[in-house]
């Protein structure tokens, strides 16, 4: 059946509208305006309406009904429409993923990371047609992506690879569920890890109490910062909250830290050739445990104070009086991602602490950890107080047990 006959018996007429167009083909209106601009797909208006006559859809986007067959095999049902290129089982990985990208309702800083891991499954099978992929070919190339990769790269190519292809058989550009054979191989030994997998079994992301007190010792000379370690010394809020927080999140009446919005950074116009453009977004946080009340004792409830007080009076900060920001830029903007980041850096450079693993995302592992390890507190709570979904993030990623823990443990065994 041709695209406009399965569009006729949907809708049941002979027209249709931009927006019920772009449904089907899978993209934007705004990449079907173009086409119209440049008379390339005649409409008609009626007012401020646009109709697509289905005789019309059926001589621009035929192709995008038809099954595509190789060598006499069926392998894909469907097309879609990506910058006026045809996408279906034909289109090689090397422009197929670039559609993928294009689709993806993620983070920037994931869909930048799914960029990067993209580069190295291009030069494996970036030439072959998504429909010519077969499971034999597929198994070869995450065999060679185990041998050549320590462990933690692999993951990430075969998680990208398999999600990238799971997506073309949800959108029927391939048939068949072949991927989902595809398995990760296990990482029984050590044996296969990098040298900096291997140290980060040794060296814990997570500081001990007195390493943290030597971070917020060295910040007392910068006030904003020595504002932000504590806060985040004290609550395990994560830098991009930090940089989105109000004076309003503020409660100094209950003494309650509201984290509702989180700062991150996404790309725009990205492609595997271009990293696009780089676009400052405030929204809700990782996600639905995200959004929380933390409790402020009364060490950091004086900090924030006294800050509050700072920015209100200090001539640096004059531009960023009406900002609603409890971390202002000195003209009132929000802090970008880097330039935190570079604040930080620059103190601990300046007092020989730069590359001794004293990161600012260090200090909200190191809440974690010492809430559980050296105050007791249940799992649960810390749980609730980091914003995780469920404990088995916090466990997989926060409670690193370092090798003096582990000699601890030992020690205490009496048989």
């Amino acid at each position: 059946m041709s695209l406009a006959s399965k569009l006729r018996e949907k809708y049941g007429r002979e027209f249709i509208t931009v927006e019920e167009l772009a449904v089907e083909l899978f993209v934007s209106p705004d990449d079907i305006h173009p086409m119209i601009a440049k008379d390339e797909l005649n409409v008609s208006r009626i007012g401020s309406s646009i109709r697509i006559h289905l005789d019309e859809v059926g001589r621009v986007f035929g192709t995008l009904g038809k099954e595509q067959t190789i060598n006499g095999d069926v392998v894909g049902l469907e097309s879609a429409l990506y910058n006026d290129k045809i996408i279906n089982a034909k289109t090689c990985y090397v422009e197929y993923i670039d559609y993928w990208l294009s689709m993806l309702s993620v983070k920037g800083s994931t869909k930048a990371g799914y960029r990067d891991t993209g580069k190295a499954i291009i030069r494996k099978i970036g030439k072959y047609p998504i429909g010519e992929l077969t499971l034999e070919l597929l198994k070869q190339v995450d065999d060679e992506f185990y041998k050549e990769f320590k462990y933690s790269t692999y993951e990430k190519l075969h998680r990208v690879l398999k999600l990238s292809l799971k997506f073309a058989i949800k959108r029927k550009l391939i048939v068949g569920n072949h991927i989902l054979e595809l398995k990760l191989h296990v990482n029984k030994t050590n044996s296969h890890m990098g040298a900096k997998e291997k140290n980060s079994l040794i060296n814990n992301k997570a500081l001990s109490p007195d390493e943290v007190r030597t971070i917020i010792e060295a910040c007392k000379s910068k006030v904003d910062m020595y504002t932000i370690v504590n806060l985040i010394s004290y609550t395990g809020v994560r830098p991009g909250e930090v940089r989105a927080l109000k004076w309003s999140d503020v409660d100094f009446e209950n003494k309650f830290i509201y984290i509702n919005e989180a700062a991150s950074q996404e790309r725009e116009n990205m492609t595997m050739n271009c990293s696009g453009v780089l676009k400052p977004v405030v929204g809700r946080p990782k996600s639905v445990a995200g959004v929380r009340a933390i409790p402020m004792n009364e060490k950091l409830e004086v900090i924030l104070q006294e800050w509050k007080i700072y920015l209100q009076q200090a001539k640096e900060y004059a531009k960023a009086r009406g900002s609603h920001l409890v971390f202002p830029s000195k003209r009132g903007n929000m802090l970008g991602q880097s330039g935190l980041g570079r604040r930080f850096r620059t103190v601990m450079e300046a007092h020989g602490l730069h590359g001794k693993g004293y990161e600012l995302y260090s200090l909200r592992y190191s809440f974690a950890n010492n809430l559980i390890r050296d105050c007791k507190v249940d799992i649960k709570t810390v749980q609730e107080l980091m914003g995780h979904h469920k404990a088995d993030v916090l466990l997989k990623y926060y409670l690193e047990s370092d090798v003096s823990y582990k000699s601890q443990a030992i020690a205490k065994l009496s048989l």
